[in-house]
């Protein structure tokens, strides 16, 4: 009896995990190659974000967003193409 209850907790588990995974993965939190949800929603809030984060990942950051207008509008979800357009200088 104890085994079956361990087996479905184990089991709700597991769900709840892979179900939280699907989630952040449909926003496209971490579609930059860092996690952005953490980043704010304002072009300050953005631009802080990117300020903090190590050169290596400002640098992978920037080429997804840089690579961004290249793939269709409907490719990326809305809150990635907000925070790359506050990120990502305005082209000359």
């Amino acid at each position: 009896m104890n085994l079956l209850k361990v087996l479905a907790v184990a089991g709700v588990t597991l769900t709840l995990a892979v179900a939280g995974t699907n989630a952040q993965q449909a926003t496209g939190m971490k579609e930059l190659g860092v996690d952005i949800s953490n980043a704010g929603t304002t072009k300050e809030q953005n631009q802080q974000f990117m300020q903090n984060l190590s050169a290596a990942d400002q640098a992978k950051v920037s080429k997804e967003c840089f690579l961004q207008p290249t793939e269709p509008v409907q490719s990326r979800p809305a809150a990635i193409v907000a925070f790359c357009r506050n990120v990502t200088p305005p082209a000359q």
